[in-house]
């Protein structure tokens, strides 16, 4: 049976609880959740759990990901390749030229995936939501593609999104305003080789 289709009710609340923690990119804490409980369930919660954990939401993330519509998976894989390109590592050079979207770590692709749907979500609150329409004359089709690569290049402030001159107003204010109330992100890569966002 899988770990997250347990259905013992205290098992499965301190499983919701380590996950969470640790998809927030809070290992230690999960780990520390884990160990303070799991002597309530010495067969169930032996040493080796809390890696199978990790390695079932990890698999999940990316199963997440795959299971998604084309378009939402086409939008959220942009978002990611748009991050790598204007984001650079320790070394000086952009994250892209050494990672791709398979080493951000589950917390990171979680948090994409949260993203694209938040975004889409406001934009429906306020009818600005069919990216398609909104071209300015002249300038290059707009696909959900392209608005997910503004909405980064626009949060984190990177002298180019929304606000351009590609879309027409009022659309690209309102467009611009949702993503900078988003907030800045910074990618990094952790001890382990993967990609975090913060």
């Amino acid at each position: 049976m899988s770990i997250l289709e347990n259905n013992n009710a205290q098992a499965q609340n301190l499983i919701d609880h380590v996950i969470s923690w640790w998809l927030a990119g809070n290992t230690e804490q999960a780990t520390e959740i884990y160990m303070q409980k799991h002597e309530l369930y010495p067969t169930q919660f032996a040493t080796s759990y809390i890696s199978e954990i990790v390695a079932e939401v990890f698999t999940n993330e990316y199963a997440k990901l795959e299971s998604q519509p084309p378009h939402t998976r086409k939008s959220v894989l942009s978002y990611i390749t748009t991050m790598l390109w204007a984001s650079v590592g320790d070394d000086g050079e952009p994250l892209d030229c050494h990672y791709s979207y398979t080493d951000l770590h589950p917390s990171a692709m979680h948090h994409c995936i949260a993203d694209w749907q938040t975004f889409n979500e406001e934009c429906a609150r306020q009818d600005c939501a069919d990216f398609t329409e909104y071209a300015e004359a002249g300038r290059r089709t707009i696909t959900n593609e392209i608005a997910a690569h503004d909405l980064w290049l626009t949060r984190c402030g990177h002298g180019a999104g929304f606000w351009d001159g590609d879309y027409i107003e009022p659309y690209a204010a309102r467009l611009t305003t949702i993503a900078e109330t988003m907030g800045n992100l910074d990618p990094y890569i952790g001890d382990d080789g993967l990609i975090y966002l913060q």
